[in-house]
């Protein structure tokens, strides 16, 4: 997938920036993210949805997200679908003050509602959330846990994504594999 123009193009935006609180590469997130994907032998649509994933979730990348889309062909056009519907349901559940006291089912209605009212979630936006949440965690637990000031409440976001997406036996222990070999322990420990 590094040779995907959607690749080529968050490489672009994301240059050497790097992350405030870990220092980590920007695009650490989207080679792991990649990694993550392979594991769950997820599509090529869904890789190359995952790579562009942040000009869509992000109001501050709004300007990459209409110079992506203006250089679009019919099939970028799926990719980019593809990225805004994961951006939608991922917003959907943020770990924030007032998401807090979430559990299982409030998330599965907030998903339903941003879903159109659909409980099915596509395979690839499943796996493209496995992905996001997994890497996520991962750094969190390397970089954050028990320093950040809601590592108690992001330890349980992170748990409760995994819950709320209920992975196949085989893709969950690929997760926990690809963490164990990170150094971080795997969910549901």
């Amino acid at each position: 997938m590094k040779d995907s123009k959607e690749y080529f193009y968050i490489s672009k935006v994301y240059g050497d920036n790097r992350a405030k609180r870990s220092g980590l590469p920007l695009m650490n997130h989207i080679d792991e993210g990649l990694d993550i994907l392979s594991i769950l032998d997820s599509s090529d649509e869904a890789k190359r949805a995952f790579c562009i994933h942040p000009i869509f979730q992000s109001e501050n990348l709004i300007d990459y997200r209409n110079d992506y889309l203006g250089m679009t062909n019919d099939e970028d056009f799926i990719i980019g679908g593809l990225a805004r519907k994961y951006s939608v349901l991922a917003n959907r559940f943020l770990c924030k003050p007032q998401t807090d006291n979430w559990d299982k089912a409030e998330i599965v209605r907030q998903l339903i509602a941003a879903n159109g009212g659909g409980y099915i979630i596509s395979a690839d936006i499943s796996n493209m959330l496995l992905a996001d949440k997994t890497q996520n965690y991962k750094d969190f637990m390397l970089h954050h846990y028990g320093i950040h000031e809601r590592s108690n409440e992001l330890f349980n976001y992170f748990h409760l994504w995994i819950h709320v997406l209920n992975p196949k036996v085989i893709n969950l222990t690929g997760l926990n594999n690809w963490l164990e070999e990170n150094h971080v322990p795997p969910f549901f420990s």
